[in-house]
C-alpha cells in the first residue's frame, strides 16, 4: 500500500526553514502537459512565477530570488519566433506569459511592500541612534558639570 505524503499548510515550519529550491528536472505542479517546447517553457516561467508569489508570502526573499533566476533562464530559451505564430499551442504559451506577468505584478507588490517597511524600521533605527548619540553627549557634559547653555549666568 503507498503511503500518501501529507502537504503542511503554508507557514507551518514557522516560516523560518529554507524550502527546497525547484530544477528544471522537478515537474511542474498543476501545469498541464506542454504540447511543444515553448509551451513547455511558457510553463515552466508561469509555475516558477507562482513559487516565487508563495514565498514572498512567506518572507522567504532567498527563495524568492532562487526561482527568479531559474524563470530568467527559463525566459532566455524561449524561443521568440513560436510566440509569433497563430498556432494553439502558441496560443496556450502567450496565455501563461500573460498570467506570470500578472502573478510577478504580485510578487513585486509584496516586494515594495517589504521594502518600504525595511525603509522605514532603517528610519527608526537611525532616530533611535541620533537620539541616543544626543543622549550621550549631554550625559557626559551633566557628568562633567558642564551648562548645556539652558543657563543664564
Amino acid at each position: 500500500m503507498k503511503r500518501r505524503r501529507q502537504r503542511r499548510p503554508k507557514g507551518a515550519d514557522g516560516g523560518g526553514a529554507r524550502q527546497r529550491m525547484v530544477t528544471d528536472e522537478q515537474p511542474l505542479g498543476g501545469v498541464g502537459v506542454a504540447e511543444d517546447a515553448t509551451e513547455r517553457c511558457c510553463a515552466r516561467v508561469l509555475e516558477l512565477t507562482r513559487q516565487m508569489l508563495e514565498r514572498a508570502e512567506q518572507y522567504d526573499w532567498d527563495g524568492v530570488m532562487e526561482r527568479d533566476a531559474l524563470r530568467v533562464e527559463q525566459l532566455r530559451r524561449l524561443p521568440e519566433a513560436d510566440l509569433d505564430s497563430e498556432g494553439m499551442g502558441s496560443q496556450r504559451a502567450a496565455a501563461r506569459l500573460r498570467q506570470a506577468l500578472e502573478v510577478g505584478r504580485q510578487v513585486r507588490e509584496l516586494m515594495e511592500q517589504e521594502r518600504d517597511r525595511l525603509g522605514q524600521a532603517s528610519r527608526m533605527d537611525q532616530r533611535r541612534r541620533e537620539a541616543g548619540a544626543a543622549y550621550h553627549q549631554v550625559s557626559k557634559a551633566v557628568d562633567r558639570g558642564e551648562d548645556s547653555g539652558g543657563s543664564a549666568r
